[in-house]
């Protein structure tokens, strides 16, 4: 009976030289919680499935879930596009500026001319006759023109106004687009966490199951246990087998996602500093004081508030139209011949001319109403949506609350529970030991041991999910 445990140590190497995709690096840290012996001590390395096995050379990335938000914000195709459109924006304030300054053109031209009959006038027989038009065949010009708009019915101020709005919106949107990679890249660093650690588990059920198929086997041979016995730990090794792979399948695909999310070439390995978070999240504020926050700084409100505006100074745009437009003109020209001098003479002459122009545009058929009514419809309908997202982040905001205040709850219960059932695991294998208890009862309490420790990964990993996303939520 002594020696039956003798192979134990053996088969509980073999196991754990057994997974491919997950391995514990030691770096002299011990796991804060009492309750989670069966984790890695330190953080832990993972490769895809069925990626290659890279050399020592290859490069390592540590990663916590700050540094994914980082990386992940640093080399995000869309983070980039919601820049780029923020200098669009930008570009258009300055356009719309300018659309109060003069504009100065310059002009060049040169023709060829057929010939024509000189133009001649004697107004004296005795004098000399004149030649007015004389056949000049090439004709030069120079010109400089200066237009200074000095009333447009308010349609420069409204354009200035509706640019700074439209930059307003795309920095919100801009805002909108981080906040919702921050968010992915937490949710992605602490589910690819939370199945590290269930591999962890699910390879730690798998040590309990073959260690009592070795006593079952071992009691079998000595006549204290039936083959019933045995193949009742069969069965379990066999399943315990079955759940390490696809626990192995789930990190894979968990660690897939974050490769992905975080660009992280295929040759380069990931270190993530938690399996099993040792702290969580504190408690959140008054319900009150988010959801105040909420609605001053979420970028959905800023952007719809800001796309109002925008709006309203588009209706003004519009209306401006209708209303009379008064502009200054300057002109500078040189010319050759130049036709303000009589008689024409084929050489270089300059004349300049400065006025006013009005326009006013009295009767377009109803086109300036129209445009306007259908600009107040937009910004009507964006005003429900104002409304409608408001409600909407006031839900958000109690919605994560909740999430949270209930995962900060179950996490002191799931450590207690994961203790206990460790505990009776123990004893119920030292009275199987003794053969006071049944292979029955070992099965049992495995599985006890088995959920308790799922519900603790979920508890603990859940506790920074729901923390993310009300961070999310409040856009903190």
């Amino acid at each position: 009976m002594k020696d039956r445990f003798a192979d134990h140590e053996k088969r509980k190497n073999a196991v754990e030289r057994s997974s491919p995709v997950v391995s514990a690096v030691a770096d002299g840290r011990r796991c804060a919680l009492p309750a989670c012996g069966w984790l890695p001590v330190a953080a832990v390395v993972v490769a895809v499935l069925a990626a290659p096995l890279w050399g020592a050379s290859a490069a390592t990335i540590h990663l916590d879930a700050d540094a994914a938000v980082r990386r992940a914000l640093e080399v995000s195709n869309i983070a980039a596009a919601a820049a780029e459109r923020v200098a669009g924006a930008a570009s258009g304030v300055a356009e719309a500026d300018a659309s109060r300054l003069p504009v100065v053109g310059a002009g060049a031209s040169i023709q060829r001319l057929s010939g024509v009959p000189d133009f001649i006038v004697s107004f004296n027989p005795s004098a000399p006759s004149l030649n007015l038009f004389p056949d000049i065949r090439t004709d030069y010009g120079l010109s400089l023109d200066v237009t200074q708009p000095l009333y447009t019915g308010g349609a420069v101020t409204s354009s200035r106004e509706a640019a700074r709005h439209q930059l307003s919106a795309t920095h919100a949107d801009e805002r909108a687009t981080r906040a919702a990679i921050r968010l992915r890249a937490r949710l992605g660093y602490w589910r690819a966490a939370a199945a590290l650690a269930s591999v962890s588990a699910s390879e730690s059920q798998q040590r309990r199951a073959a260690r009592l198929l070795d006593d079952a086997r071992a009691l079998r041979r000595a006549g204290m246990a039936v083959e019933a016995d045995v193949l009742a730990a069969e069965a379990r090794e066999a399943a315990t087998r079955l759940a390490v792979i696809r626990a192995r399948a789930a990190a894979g695909e968990a660690m897939a996602s974050l490769r992905s999310l975080l660009h992280v070439p295929d040759g380069s390995a990931i270190k993530l500093a938690d399996t099993m978070p040792a702290t969580v999240p504190p408690g959140p504020k008054p319900l009150s004081a988010l959801q105040q926050r909420a609605l001053q700084r979420r970028p959905e409100v800023v952007a719809l508030e800001a796309r109002i505006q925008f709006l309203a100074a588009q209706r003004e745009i519009v209306r401006a139209a209708a209303r009379p437009e008064v502009r200054a003109t300057a002109r500078w020209n040189l010319a050759r011949p130049n036709h303000r001098y009589l008689p024409l003479k084929d050489e270089w002459n300059d004349s300049w001319a400065v006025g006013l122009v009005a326009r006013w545009s009295l009767w377009n058929g109803g086109r300036t109403a129209a445009k306007a009514a259908t600009v107040q419809a937009q910004k009507r309908a964006l005003e429900e949506e104002l409304a409608d997202a408001t409600r909407r982040i006031d839900l958000d905001v109690v919605q994560a609350r909740l999430q949270l205040t209930s995962a900060l709850a179950a996490v002191p219960a799931s450590d207690v529970a994961r203790k206990a059932a460790a505990a009776r695991l123990a004893a119920v294998e030292d009275r199987y030991k003794a053969g006071l208890a049944t292979t029955s009862d070992v099965l049992d309490a495995q599985a006890d041991l088995a959920a308790a420790e799922a519900r603790q990964v979920e508890a603990r990993t859940g506790a920074w999910i729901a923390e993310a996303r009300l961070e999310r939520a409040v856009d903190r």
